[in-house]
Protein backbone atom coordinates (compact mmCIF):
# COMPACT_ATOMS: atom_id res chain seq x y z
CA UNK A 1 0.00 0.00 0.00
CA UNK A 2 2.93 2.40 0.70
CA UNK A 3 4.48 1.68 -2.52
CA UNK A 4 1.12 1.65 -4.86
CA UNK A 5 0.77 5.82 -5.44
CA UNK A 6 4.55 6.48 -5.93
CA UNK A 7 4.76 3.21 -8.44
CA UNK A 8 1.24 4.63 -10.50
CA UNK A 9 2.84 7.93 -11.17
CA UNK A 10 5.64 5.70 -13.27
CA UNK A 11 3.82 2.75 -14.14
CA UNK A 12 0.21 2.41 -15.54
CA UNK A 13 -1.90 1.78 -12.79
CA UNK A 14 -3.92 -1.33 -14.69
CA UNK A 15 0.03 -2.50 -15.61
CA UNK A 16 0.90 -2.73 -11.75
CA UNK A 17 -2.99 -4.21 -11.05
CA UNK A 18 -2.52 -6.58 -13.32
CA UNK A 19 0.69 -7.80 -11.88
CA UNK A 20 -0.19 -7.76 -8.50
CA UNK A 21 -2.94 -10.11 -9.44
CA UNK A 22 -0.85 -12.33 -11.36
CA UNK A 23 2.03 -12.16 -8.32
CA UNK A 24 -0.79 -13.72 -6.36
CA UNK A 25 -1.63 -16.21 -8.49
CA UNK A 26 1.84 -17.70 -8.71
CA UNK A 27 2.38 -17.27 -5.45
CA UNK A 28 -0.73 -19.62 -4.45
CA UNK A 29 0.68 -22.35 -6.94
CA UNK A 30 3.88 -22.69 -5.87
CA UNK A 31 3.28 -22.96 -2.00
CA UNK A 32 1.55 -26.20 -3.13
CA UNK A 33 4.98 -27.50 -2.76
CA UNK A 34 4.56 -29.38 0.41
CA UNK A 35 8.08 -30.22 0.92
CA UNK A 36 8.88 -26.96 0.40
CA UNK A 37 11.18 -25.32 3.52
CA UNK A 38 9.34 -22.48 5.63
CA UNK A 39 11.38 -19.72 4.13
CA UNK A 40 10.26 -20.61 0.69
CA UNK A 41 6.71 -20.02 1.79
CA UNK A 42 7.29 -17.02 4.27
CA UNK A 43 8.57 -15.47 1.23
CA UNK A 44 5.79 -16.14 -1.30
CA UNK A 45 3.41 -14.86 1.60
CA UNK A 46 4.89 -11.60 1.34
CA UNK A 47 5.11 -11.34 -2.27
CA UNK A 48 1.21 -12.13 -1.68
CA UNK A 49 1.01 -9.41 0.75
CA UNK A 50 2.55 -6.55 -0.97
CA UNK A 51 0.84 -7.47 -3.91
CA UNK A 52 -2.91 -7.73 -2.22
CA UNK A 53 -1.92 -4.08 -1.02
CA UNK A 54 -1.18 -2.57 -4.29
CA UNK A 55 -4.36 -4.03 -5.09
CA UNK A 56 -6.37 -2.62 -2.58
CA UNK A 57 -4.48 0.31 -2.79
CA UNK A 58 -5.36 0.96 -6.54
CA UNK A 59 -7.65 -1.15 -8.00
CA UNK A 60 -10.82 1.11 -6.01
CA UNK A 61 -9.84 4.65 -7.17
CA UNK A 62 -8.91 3.33 -10.84
CA UNK A 63 -12.02 1.89 -11.33
CA UNK A 64 -13.97 4.96 -9.96
CA UNK A 65 -12.00 7.92 -11.59
CA UNK A 66 -13.85 6.61 -14.99
CA UNK A 67 -17.14 6.07 -13.12
CA UNK A 68 -20.36 8.85 -13.99
CA UNK A 69 -20.96 10.65 -10.61
CA UNK A 70 -24.35 8.98 -10.39
CA UNK A 71 -23.33 5.87 -10.55
CA UNK A 72 -20.69 5.92 -8.29
CA UNK A 73 -22.46 5.25 -5.13
CA UNK A 74 -23.43 2.00 -7.32
CA UNK A 75 -20.17 1.13 -8.12
CA UNK A 76 -18.30 1.32 -5.30
CA UNK A 77 -20.95 -1.28 -3.18
CA UNK A 78 -20.29 -3.42 -6.32
CA UNK A 79 -16.09 -3.11 -5.76
CA UNK A 80 -17.56 -4.11 -1.58
CA UNK A 81 -19.53 -6.82 -3.71
CA UNK A 82 -16.91 -8.25 -5.26
CA UNK A 83 -14.73 -8.66 -2.26
CA UNK A 84 -17.36 -10.24 -0.15
CA UNK A 85 -17.98 -12.80 -2.82
CA UNK A 86 -14.52 -13.81 -3.29
CA UNK A 87 -14.34 -13.91 1.19
CA UNK A 88 -17.32 -16.22 1.32
CA UNK A 89 -16.43 -18.63 -1.70
CA UNK A 90 -12.96 -19.01 0.06
CA UNK A 91 -14.33 -19.17 3.60
CA UNK A 92 -16.76 -21.92 2.21
CA UNK A 93 -14.31 -23.72 -0.11
CA UNK A 94 -11.13 -24.23 1.62
CA UNK A 95 -12.34 -26.15 4.70
CA UNK A 96 -14.09 -28.66 2.73
CA UNK A 97 -10.41 -28.80 0.19
CA UNK A 98 -8.10 -28.63 2.92
CA UNK A 99 -9.98 -32.04 4.65
CA UNK A 100 -8.47 -33.54 1.64
CA UNK A 101 -5.43 -32.32 0.96
CA UNK A 102 -3.31 -28.85 1.52
CA UNK A 103 -1.60 -28.71 -1.78
CA UNK A 104 -4.85 -29.05 -3.40
CA UNK A 105 -6.33 -26.08 -1.44
CA UNK A 106 -3.33 -24.08 -2.54
CA UNK A 107 -3.80 -25.03 -6.38
CA UNK A 108 -7.54 -24.03 -6.06
CA UNK A 109 -6.96 -20.57 -5.12
CA UNK A 110 -4.29 -20.29 -7.64
CA UNK A 111 -6.11 -21.41 -10.51
CA UNK A 112 -9.09 -19.08 -9.15
CA UNK A 113 -6.69 -16.38 -8.81
CA UNK A 114 -4.91 -17.44 -12.56
CA UNK A 115 -8.53 -17.12 -14.05
CA UNK A 116 -9.93 -13.75 -12.15
CA UNK A 117 -6.27 -12.45 -13.90
CA UNK A 118 -6.77 -13.63 -17.35
CA UNK A 119 -10.84 -12.35 -17.19
CA UNK A 120 -9.90 -9.28 -16.47
CA UNK A 121 -6.74 -8.69 -18.20
CA UNK A 122 -8.64 -6.15 -20.42
CA UNK A 123 -10.93 -4.35 -17.90
CA UNK A 124 -8.73 -2.00 -16.11
CA UNK A 125 -8.91 1.31 -17.45
CA UNK A 126 -6.98 2.86 -19.42
CA UNK A 127 -4.21 5.12 -17.75
CA UNK A 128 -4.75 8.67 -16.33
CA UNK A 129 -1.87 11.43 -17.56
CA UNK A 130 0.44 11.95 -14.95
CA UNK A 131 0.42 15.26 -12.70
CA UNK A 132 4.01 17.34 -12.55
CA UNK A 133 3.97 17.19 -8.47
CA UNK A 134 3.18 14.87 -6.44
CA UNK A 135 -0.21 14.66 -5.15
CA UNK A 136 -1.14 16.38 -2.26
CA UNK A 137 -3.10 15.14 0.80
CA UNK A 138 -6.44 16.69 1.63
CA UNK A 139 -7.30 18.87 4.93
CA UNK A 140 -7.97 16.23 7.60
CA UNK A 141 -6.39 13.42 5.49
CA UNK A 142 -4.48 11.93 9.09
CA UNK A 143 -7.99 12.63 10.67
CA UNK A 144 -9.86 10.37 7.82
CA UNK A 145 -6.78 7.46 8.03
CA UNK A 146 -7.54 7.85 11.79
CA UNK A 147 -11.22 7.21 11.57
CA UNK A 148 -10.82 4.49 8.56
CA UNK A 149 -8.08 2.66 11.27
CA UNK A 150 -10.59 3.03 14.32
CA UNK A 151 -13.64 1.20 12.40
CA UNK A 152 -11.47 -1.67 11.51
CA UNK A 153 -10.35 -1.89 14.80
CA UNK A 154 -14.34 -1.97 14.91
CA UNK A 155 -14.62 -4.62 13.00
CA UNK A 156 -12.67 -6.98 14.78
CA UNK A 157 -15.14 -8.88 16.50
CA UNK A 158 -16.86 -9.94 13.80
CA UNK A 159 -14.64 -10.43 11.20
CA UNK A 160 -11.79 -12.58 13.23
CA UNK A 161 -13.14 -13.00 16.64
CA UNK A 162 -16.73 -14.06 16.10
CA UNK A 163 -16.93 -17.52 15.08
CA UNK A 164 -14.50 -18.49 18.17
CA UNK A 165 -16.02 -16.69 20.82
CA UNK A 166 -19.10 -19.01 20.18
CA UNK A 167 -17.38 -21.81 19.57
CA UNK A 168 -15.37 -21.67 22.34
CA UNK A 169 -16.02 -19.14 24.91
CA UNK A 170 -19.71 -19.96 24.64
CA UNK A 171 -19.16 -23.34 24.23
CA UNK A 172 -21.59 -24.24 21.05
CA UNK A 173 -19.44 -25.77 18.82
CA UNK A 174 -18.26 -25.10 15.47
CA UNK A 175 -21.47 -26.07 13.53
CA UNK A 176 -23.38 -23.54 15.63
CA UNK A 177 -20.90 -20.76 15.30
CA UNK A 178 -20.50 -21.72 11.46
CA UNK A 179 -24.71 -21.35 11.38
CA UNK A 180 -24.08 -17.88 13.05
CA UNK A 181 -21.14 -17.05 10.26
CA UNK A 182 -23.78 -17.89 7.27
CA UNK A 183 -25.92 -15.24 9.44
CA UNK A 184 -23.24 -12.93 9.15
CA UNK A 185 -22.08 -13.26 5.63
CA UNK A 186 -26.22 -13.20 4.81
CA UNK A 187 -25.55 -9.17 5.89
CA UNK A 188 -22.30 -9.09 4.48
CA UNK A 189 -24.76 -9.25 0.94
CA UNK A 190 -27.65 -6.65 2.42
CA UNK A 191 -24.96 -4.31 3.21
CA UNK A 192 -23.84 -3.02 0.03
CA UNK A 193 -27.40 -2.82 -1.38
CA UNK A 194 -28.87 -1.05 1.52
CA UNK A 195 -26.11 1.51 1.64
CA UNK A 196 -25.70 1.79 -1.85
CA UNK A 197 -29.70 2.70 -1.90
CA UNK A 198 -29.38 4.62 0.96
CA UNK A 199 -26.34 7.10 0.20
CA UNK A 200 -28.09 9.01 -2.91
CA UNK A 201 -30.73 9.78 -0.90
CA UNK A 202 -29.54 10.82 2.32
CA UNK A 203 -26.33 11.35 1.32
CA UNK A 204 -23.05 10.17 1.75
CA UNK A 205 -22.08 11.61 5.02
CA UNK A 206 -25.07 10.47 6.57
CA UNK A 207 -25.07 7.20 5.55
CA UNK A 208 -21.36 6.51 7.03
CA UNK A 209 -22.49 7.89 10.51
CA UNK A 210 -25.31 5.58 9.99
CA UNK A 211 -22.76 2.49 9.05
CA UNK A 212 -20.80 3.32 12.02
CA UNK A 213 -23.51 3.68 13.87
CA UNK A 214 -24.56 0.53 13.10
CA UNK A 215 -21.63 -1.48 13.85
CA UNK A 216 -21.57 0.02 17.15
CA UNK A 217 -24.91 -1.41 17.82
CA UNK A 218 -23.79 -5.00 16.65
CA UNK A 219 -20.68 -4.93 18.81
CA UNK A 220 -22.04 -3.46 21.70
CA UNK A 221 -24.76 -6.34 21.60
CA UNK A 222 -22.02 -9.31 22.40
CA UNK A 223 -21.42 -7.34 25.32
CA UNK A 224 -24.89 -6.97 26.13
CA UNK A 225 -26.27 -11.06 25.95
CA UNK A 226 -25.22 -14.08 24.38
CA UNK A 227 -28.97 -15.58 23.58
CA UNK A 228 -29.51 -17.00 20.52
CA UNK A 229 -31.83 -13.91 19.61
CA UNK A 230 -28.94 -11.33 20.36
CA UNK A 231 -26.30 -12.97 18.91
CA UNK A 232 -28.63 -13.55 15.29
CA UNK A 233 -29.20 -9.46 15.42
CA UNK A 234 -25.45 -8.99 16.32
CA UNK A 235 -24.22 -11.22 14.05
CA UNK A 236 -26.68 -9.94 10.66
CA UNK A 237 -25.98 -6.49 11.75
CA UNK A 238 -21.84 -7.12 12.26
CA UNK A 239 -22.18 -8.15 8.60
CA UNK A 240 -23.60 -4.98 6.95
CA UNK A 241 -20.56 -2.97 7.71
CA UNK A 242 -18.16 -5.85 5.56
CA UNK A 243 -17.44 -5.08 2.94
CA UNK A 244 -20.08 -2.04 3.01
CA UNK A 245 -18.84 0.07 4.98
CA UNK A 246 -15.24 -0.05 2.86
CA UNK A 247 -16.76 1.02 0.01
CA UNK A 248 -18.47 4.50 1.88
CA UNK A 249 -15.04 5.10 2.91
CA UNK A 250 -13.76 5.01 -0.47
CA UNK A 251 -16.21 6.93 -2.22
CA UNK A 252 -15.64 9.36 0.99
CA UNK A 253 -11.77 9.45 0.40
CA UNK A 254 -12.96 10.34 -3.16
CA UNK A 255 -15.11 13.26 -2.47
CA UNK A 256 -12.64 14.82 0.05
CA UNK A 257 -10.01 14.33 -2.90
CA UNK A 258 -12.77 16.43 -5.18
CA UNK A 259 -12.47 13.63 -7.57
CA UNK A 260 -8.81 13.97 -8.59
CA UNK A 261 -7.42 10.46 -8.89
CA UNK A 262 -4.16 11.17 -8.24
CA UNK A 263 -5.06 12.74 -4.69
CA UNK A 264 -7.44 9.87 -4.19
CA UNK A 265 -4.94 7.14 -4.60
CA UNK A 266 -2.54 8.81 -1.90
CA UNK A 267 -5.07 9.37 -0.01
CA UNK A 268 -6.57 5.39 -0.24
CA UNK A 269 -3.24 4.14 0.16
CA UNK A 270 -2.53 5.77 3.08
CA UNK A 271 -5.70 4.78 4.83
CA UNK A 272 -5.14 1.61 3.87
CA UNK A 273 -1.74 1.13 5.46
CA UNK A 274 -2.99 2.76 8.47
CA UNK A 275 -6.22 0.31 9.08
CA UNK A 276 -3.25 -2.71 8.11
CA UNK A 277 -1.66 -2.00 11.13
CA UNK A 278 -4.57 -1.15 13.08
CA UNK A 279 -5.70 -5.11 12.21
CA UNK A 280 -2.25 -6.43 12.76
CA UNK A 281 -1.96 -5.06 16.18
CA UNK A 282 -5.61 -6.05 17.36
CA UNK A 283 -5.17 -9.05 15.92
CA UNK A 284 -2.04 -9.93 18.07
CA UNK A 285 -3.84 -8.22 20.99
CA UNK A 286 -6.82 -10.68 20.82
CA UNK A 287 -4.58 -13.84 20.62
CA UNK A 288 -2.34 -12.27 23.66
CA UNK A 289 -5.77 -11.56 25.86
CA UNK A 290 -7.09 -15.07 25.06
CA UNK A 291 -3.27 -16.50 26.13
CA UNK A 292 -3.63 -14.22 29.49
CA UNK A 293 -7.39 -15.02 29.94
CA UNK A 294 -7.97 -18.55 28.80
CA UNK A 295 -11.23 -19.36 27.08
CA UNK A 296 -14.10 -18.25 28.58
CA UNK A 297 -12.49 -15.48 30.48
CA UNK A 298 -12.25 -11.41 30.24
CA UNK A 299 -10.69 -11.68 26.65
CA UNK A 300 -13.37 -11.35 24.41
CA UNK A 301 -15.11 -8.73 26.59
CA UNK A 302 -12.23 -6.59 26.57
CA UNK A 303 -12.05 -7.02 22.84
CA UNK A 304 -15.83 -5.88 22.19
CA UNK A 305 -15.40 -3.12 24.75
CA UNK A 306 -12.12 -2.08 22.95
CA UNK A 307 -14.24 -2.12 19.43
CA UNK A 308 -16.89 -0.39 21.00
CA UNK A 309 -14.87 2.32 22.33
CA UNK A 310 -13.34 2.29 18.66
CA UNK A 311 -16.04 2.79 16.97
CA UNK A 312 -17.78 5.70 18.84
CA UNK A 313 -14.79 7.06 18.47
CA UNK A 314 -14.62 6.98 14.66
CA UNK A 315 -18.58 7.95 14.83
CA UNK A 316 -17.46 11.32 16.90
CA UNK A 317 -14.93 11.75 14.54
CA UNK A 318 -17.09 12.73 11.62
CA UNK A 319 -18.40 15.74 13.41
CA UNK A 320 -14.33 17.31 13.28
CA UNK A 321 -13.88 16.36 9.24
CA UNK A 322 -15.29 19.29 7.52
CA UNK A 323 -15.59 17.57 4.09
Amino acid sequence: ALIAAPLSRRIAARNLIRAAMLAIAVSFLVCAAEESPFGWFLGWRVVSGVAGGVIMTLAGPAVLAYAPKPRRDFIGQMIAYGMTGGILIAGAAMPLVLGTSVSLAWLMLGVISLLATVLTWRMWPPPLPVPPKAARKPEHAWLFCLQYSLVALGLVPHTIALVNYIASDLKLGVTVASRYFLVYGLGSLAGPLIYSFGAPRIGLRPMLKLGIAVQFIAVGLLLVSSSPAVLIASSFLGGLGIPALIALFLLRSQVMTDGDPWRHRALWGAATVATAITQAIAVFGTSALIEQFGVGGLAYPVVFATASAALLIAFMLEFAIRR
